[in-house]
């Protein structure tokens, strides 16, 4: 991201305008200029890494949205460039005409997968070596009926990739400038920019721990968040249910609440689904045969916060 300043003020893109110079440059030789009173007058300065006071400087980026997630998603390769990333977020639907949403977090720069659960295991292979491109392969399902995976083009659909930065190069780019805009950071740290930044970092380098009781469920439920990224997760057992819809299992707080709807089925079962609300409800629903007693229950889902 580039911007422009004509004495010391910022423009954020645009150009210098009939009859002004134009010089690019970085923020480096830009603020020796400034130092040295060597800034020349009626003058624009492109600062070709600068960022424009009052920018933000997000450390997630929506890179690709699929514009027709109801249809087949074949082999193919996507021009979605993620260098300067060190995860994607990817978005999938377990298949291409239902409602059933799941996320997977992958590293960049190797060869990974995508992998959402519906009654069986569904995975889509990914390679990431390439910081230019996303290669997909077919959805693959593997299920314990069938020895024999099945390999369609309708599975783990993908409907939008999200890029990870690192939050120490986004603090650093940030720091790289002498101001906020007009914004009033006097209560944040020690009131200076650079405090301002050290105490975001560390803020966004927490995890947030929490664990909530829920119906149905013996044990409790685990939840971390850590840079707007949280992951519920159950290890236990689940107490009688019936065939159906088993209502709300617990309510998230505020904070750690979905920004869209997700669902994911519990293992080793496969049976009962268990969706997360944009409200904070998290409700179950058994598809298939009534559960007597006690019997194993595991579901992990990991989704980005509401804001």
């Amino acid at each position: 991201m580039g911007v422009i300043k004509y004495k010391n003020k910022t423009y954020g893109g645009g150009n210098g305008g009939s009859g002004s110079d134009a010089i690019e440059c970085t923020q480096v030789e830009y603020d020796a200029l400034e130092a040295e009173g060597k800034l020349k007058a009626d003058t624009f300065y492109l600062i070709k890494d600068g960022v424009a006071d009052g920018d933000i400087v997000s450390n997630v980026d929506l890179l690709w949205t699929n514009p027709d997630p109801t249809s087949t998603f074949p082999i193919q390769t996507l021009p979605i460039n993620h260098e300067e990333y060190s995860f994607l977020f990817v978005v999938c639907k377990v298949v291409h005409d239902w409602e059933m949403y799941s996320t997977c977090i992958v590293k960049t720069g190797i060869l990974s997968r995508l992998q959402v659960v519906n009654a069986n295991i569904i995975v889509r292979p990914i390679d990431l070596r390439d910081r230019t491109k996303i290669t997909f392969q077919e959805g693959v399902e593997y299920s314990s009926y069938n020895a024999n995976p099945v390999t369609d083009s309708t599975y783990c659909i993908p409907v939008e990739i999200y890029g990870l930065k690192d939050i120490g190069s986004t603090s650093s780019v940030i720091g790289g400038n002498t101001n906020l805009g007009d914004a009033d950071i006097s209560d944040i740290g020690d009131g200076t920019v650079t405090g301002a930044i050290s105490e975001i970092h560390t803020k966004y380098s927490e995890v947030e721990y929490l664990t909530l009781s829920a119906s149905l469920l013996t044990g409790g439920v685990n939840i971390a968040k850590r840079n707007g990224i949280c992951t519920v997760s159950y290890h236990g057992d689940c107490n009688a249910a019936p065939v159906g819809d088993l209502g709300v299992l617990f309510t998230l707080p505020e904070g750690f609440r979905p920004a869209i709807k997700l669902s994911t089925m519990c293992m080793p079962n496969c049976e009962i689904q268990v969706t997360f609300n944009q409200n904070g409800n998290v409700e179950a629903y058994n598809y298939t045969n009534a559960f007597t007693g006690v019997f194993p229950n595991r579901f992990t889902i990991t989704y980005p916060v509401e804001d």
